[in-house]
């Protein structure tokens, strides 16, 4: 009921399940708190519940998604500085949780604090080593911030991202532009050339190996 916006017959629903089992020995009392909570922040703009919530129960998917909601809420207020604290309390209540770390990232590069970027992804690399997506995301920040000290990290996070997802062709579009900049290019063009298979639609790939291959030639 609740997906569907029906949120008179979902709160009763999940009242009549916390009477009904008292006792919680079905287990269902966090969920039904949590839905009580949403169905409060949606139909009355009524945080509490969902504050009372993050702060009583620690299971991690659900947390996530209380976060998750009570961030929406402070970004359709514009309220700046409660989103971002909302966003780094998040982060230490769940670090393991996606929840909020692309929200930070997006505010931040909105504004071009490109130091509080870097910051981020810090966090994204210790806290989810794993995630293929923001290993790409700050190896080409690096890449795109020229900065030349750190090349060689932020080809390993390319290549540990191509480990864990080797169809992404963006991560092989990294991962050539950085051997183009150190100066690998028969990496680059391998690379490249793997990007291109992969997505033979982006025609910037096939641009990208004739720009490799031309520098080749001129060196």
């Amino acid at each position: 009921y609740i997906n569907r916006w029906e949120i008179e017959k979902s709160g009763r629903y999940f009242q009549n399940i916390l009477k009904l089992d008292a006792e919680n020995q079905k287990g269902y009392h966090e969920r039904s708190y949590l839905n009580l909570a949403i169905i409060e922040i949606r139909k009355n703009n009524d945080i509490l519940p969902i504050q009372s919530f993050i702060e009583t129960y620690s299971d991690t998917e659900f947390l996530g998604i209380a976060y998750g909601y009570l961030l929406n809420y402070y970004e359709n207020k514009k309220d700046t500085t409660q989103y971002l604290n909302t966003c780094e309390t998040a982060i230490e209540r769940i670090p393991g949780s996606n929840i909020a770390y692309w929200r930070l990232l997006n505010y931040y590069e909105s504004i071009n604090d490109t130091d509080m970027v870097l910051k981020t992804l810090d966090k994204t690399a210790n806290n989810l080593p794993d995630n293929a997506g923001y290993l790409n995301r700050y190896a080409w920040a690096i890449y795109e911030l020229k900065l030349e000290d750190q090349y060689n990290k932020a080809i390993e996070m390319a290549k540990k991202g191509i480990e864990l997802e080797p169809n992404s062709d963006h991560t092989w579009d990294t991962l050539g532009w950085l051997y183009y900049e150190t100066g690998d290019i028969n990496k680059a063009i391998e690379a490249m050339e793997k990007a291109f298979q992969i997505d033979p639609e982006r025609k910037r790939y096939k641009e990208n190996i004739e720009k490799f291959k031309a520098s080749k030639l001129d060196a």
